[in-house]
């Protein structure tokens, strides 16, 4: 039978996307307002806010000023917001008390419609609210907020505010300082004769319209519904209503034990609320329905194995106790030990993986060319490879910057390896989808589909899956608290079925904390990961990213947790230089555009000491060269006068001293017995040539001034 319901969800997905009106027929906000509240009373207010710092952070100023259409200004460097509602006079604040009228309602990240909008809004890239205005003003506060909650119902609402008849939603003019690069608003339909009455907006988006005129309960609300409404998402309510409607409730029934499990409703919990809808429904309790009813406990059972978000074995749906097969599905203790699997080889090995870093620290910079070594895009030489080939699935927040990048890879593979880069061969390996916040359940689906259609055939390996990268967490785990354990903990769940399933390798960008920004690599390391330490806890292995030092650019990344036995502490470096490309823009102007080139190698913290070391060593020399050149009197130095010149702490200086000695840089001279009267010291130094650091000559070959004790080569500007 034809189902009696069609989701709005289904009709949107029929609809086309708007073309987006051109800069100068661009609403101003006085424009955009005015149309908007065009019905209001002239006493009332209205609300607006406005500010240049992040929304999501504690600068945002969100309490808001009054004010009428004709007054609201154009933020074109700010986060602009105005209330959906009207208040009475003289209000001084924004909430329901002082709630005068509801003029439009909002449908926030919908790209469709099936209903002509009064405007659609581009807030962010690919992101969009669309409103409708009301035809007449709702001045029942309690209808304008069922009806909000019957479009979120209906799942036409992401926003947690949207069933709030005075939110916040953004004008027309405004800049979305949320994401980087920050999004200026933009109009990409705008058509303000267009307004809807209320049985019209009913009818036109499949609204429950009993319930927002009568606020009466049915049956699947008095069943606890409401309890499910997190867990379930969206589309909760056509699937309860085709169950409770339809005279054929198999196939509708299937689809909502899927849903309720693959949310993480316990399994008994699912067979006891689905066997309560079918106690409702009106059709007659015959056998066909009792044979129904009996099934349900193995309909949630099948959906427990295929779509619960955890690895839970098999469940007893009525009880929810474990029903573990004949061997407790114990897995065998092996004699042999078994060779570790590498994503790139000595560097990185498969599973999940976390890699942390500051704001701005360069985290799709260092992944980027990592991913493309992993593909097979790696210079000659290089001692950071991939054995096993695989291709790459990027989820990233950024692609312009993203591409950014992969020039400039493509530019400094041809420079060292001499050869262009297989830019078809590239695409068929590299693939970039934009991130979107999404359930665990829903990232689950998506990575499964992924490895279903990105997996490549090795010819003694067979299937590999892909790499799976995650840029960052919080633009791809849509978490209500990222701080909360649980939360973190499910999609981290999610994602270890799939590797479970699958073998797919995953990489997790996540920032750290604020107090990590300008810290060193070497003070990284007991820093988190913002958000819930699940992220962490939960990983096969992780890995901070950071600078060597202020001044550096050399970005290093090193591995804090494994499970391999020997890469704890183990670095990789990243020496990235900036480049100019010329291009030509939009207005025909040429322009230049900075991209970054890369270039990857082992390393660790006892190299970098060592080199840094004798960086300063050779400093010392350096200055020492320079003093001995210009002194006129004598050219030699006594230890003093060469500790002073030691730019490291005092501590350290003695052994830096002797460092210099052991290591034959200088050399130890007694003064001449000329010079003894104005100095008490009989010993002094000198620099070294280098034949003198072999051991292999004799005074005489030092080729010494014996007036001056400054080897020739010093002097020619050697040391």
């Amino acid at each position: 039978m034809t189902p009696s319901f069609i989701s709005p969800k289904q009709r949107f997905a029929t609809m086309t996307n708007f073309k987006t009106i051109p800069i100068n027929r661009q609403p101003s906000n006085v424009d955009f307002v005015s149309v908007l509240f065009s019905k209001k009373n002239d006493d009332e207010m209205c609300f607006a806010c406005a500010f240049p710092q992040s929304p999501t952070s504690r600068e945002a100023n969100w309490s808001g000023y009054t004010t009428q259409p004709n007054e609201v200004s154009d933020f074109e460097n700010s986060n602009a917001y105005i209330s959906t509602a009207s208040f009475q006079p003289n209000s001084k604040a924004r909430n329901l008390e002082c709630f005068a009228a509801l003029h439009f309602v909002v449908l926030d990240d919908v790209k469709n419609t099936p209903l002509k909008p009064t405007y659609k809004l581009e807030t962010s890239s690919d992101n969009f609210q669309i409103g409708f205005k009301l035809a007449q003003p709702l001045r029942d506060k309690e209808i304008a907020r069922r009806l909000l909650q019957s479009i979120q119902n209906a799942g036409l609402e992401s926003d947690r505010s949207g069933n709030n008849p005075v939110r916040w939603v953004r004008l027309a003019v405004g800049l979305n300082t949320k994401y980087q690069p920050h999004f200026h608003h933009q109009i990409v339909s705008w058509n303000p004769e267009v307004a809807y009455t209320l049985d019209e907006l009913t009818e036109g988006l499949g609204l429950d319209r009993k319930f927002i005129l009568e606020g009466e309960q049915r049956a699947k609300d008095q069943l606890g519904l409401d309890g499910f409404k997190n867990a379930l998402g969206g589309d909760y309510a056509s699937l309860i209503r085709d169950v409770v409607t339809q005279e054929n409730i198999h196939e509708p029934t299937v689809r909502l034990a899927a849903k309720m499990i693959g949310s993480g409703v316990p399994a008994h919990v699912a067979t006891e609320y689905i066997q309560g809808l079918l106690n409702v429904v009106p059709n007659e309790q015959d056998e066909r329905w009792q044979s129904r009813f009996n099934d349900i406990p193995r309909i949630v059972k099948t959906a427990v194995e295929k779509f619960s978000p955890e690895v839970r074995g098999n469940v007893d749906p009525q009880t929810g106790e474990w029903l573990a097969p004949d061997d407790g599905g114990e897995i065998p203790i092996s004699r042999e030990m078994q060779a570790v699997n590498w994503v790139l080889e000595d560097n990185i090995p498969e599973g999940i993986g976390l890699i942390a870093g500051a704001a701005g620290v360069g985290k799709t910079t260092a992944i980027a060319p990592l991913a493309c070594i992993a593909a097979g895009f790696v210079e000659n030489g290089s001692d950071v490879t991939a054995k096993v080939h695989r291709m790459v699935v990027i989820n990233s927040e950024d692609d312009a910057q993203l591409n950014r990048i992969f020039f400039g890879i493509f530019r400094h593979l041809e420079e060292v390896n001499g050869t262009p880069v297989d830019f078809d061969q590239f695409k068929k390996r590299v693939h970039i989808f934009p991130s979107k916040r999404i359930t665990p359940v829903e990232m689950k689906a998506k990575s499964l589909w992924a490895v279903k259609h990105f997996s490549l055939t090795h010819p003694k390996l067979g299937e590999i899956p892909p790499l799976i990268i995650f840029d960052t967490a919080s633009a791809n785990f849509d978490l209500e608290d990222e701080n909360s354990s649980s939360q973190v903990g499910k999609a981290m769940a999610a994602l270890k079925e799939v590797y479970l399933i699958t073998k797919a390798p995953m990489w997790i960008a996540a920032h750290l904390v604020k107090a990590a920004k300008g810290m060193t690599i070497d003070d990284l390391l007991n820093i988190s990961a913002r958000g819930s330490g699940a992220w962490e806890a939960d990983c096969y292995w992780t890995a901070v990213l950071g600078r060597e030092s202020d001044s550096s650019r050399k970005t290093i990344l090193k591995i804090d947790k494994e499970r391999t036995g020997g890469l704890k502490g183990h670095e990789i470096h990243f020496d990235v230089d900036f480049h100019d490309e010329y291009l030509i823009d939009a207005l025909g102007d040429s322009v230049a555009q900075k991209y970054s080139t890369t270039s990857i190698r082992q390393g660790d913290k006892r190299s970098r000491n060592e080199a840094a070391k004798d960086r300063k060593l050779q400093d010392t020399i350096n200055e020492m060269a320079k003093l001995l050149e210009a002194k006129e009197t004598r050219r030699y130095m006594f230890k003093q006068e060469i500790l002073d010149l030691m730019h490291v702490k005092s501590a350290k200086k003695s052994e830096m001293f002797n460092e210099l000695l052991l290591e034959k840089r200088i050399k130890e001279i007694e003064v001449p017995q000329s010079e003894v009267t104005h100095h008490r010291k009989r010993v002094a130094y000198v620099l070294t040539t280098f034949g003198d650091r072999l051991g292999s000559v004799s005074g005489n070959e030092w080729g010494m001034n014996t007036s001056t004790f400054l080897p020739k080569q010093v002097v020619n500007g050697y040391a």
